[in-house]
């Protein structure tokens, strides 16, 4: 796998987003990382909104934690985040191929 996005979310409240991959040229598998404070709920979802991997009170999780999530030629995947109070998120992530 390789790194194809790592940043920073800061918030006061609400929820926030960020596109963190495109499968350009193939079908494409992603694995993201997450170390937020406080608590957090983040998921991902693909183009059309579907979630893809949901954790409701994440501080330092992977996010589809029984494996990467997938997507097909064209499509992209966006990392969610949203908490009530202040909030700060670091996140990687690595796809394949």
């Amino acid at each position: 796998m390789r790194e194809v996005a790592r940043g920073e979310i800061v918030a006061a409240s609400g929820a926030a987003d960020r596109s963190i991959a495109k499968a350009d040229a193939a079908d494409t598998c992603v694995r993201v990382v997450l170390a937020a404070q406080p608590a957090v709920h983040a998921w991902l979802t693909n183009a059309r909104d579907v979630r893809l991997a949901d954790v409701s009170d994440a501080t330092n999780t992977l996010l589809a934690p029984l494996g990467p999530v997938c997507i097909r030629k064209g499509d992209t995947v966006t990392l969610h985040v949203e908490a009530h109070a202040p909030y700060g998120a670091r996140f990687v992530a690595w796809a394949s191929p």
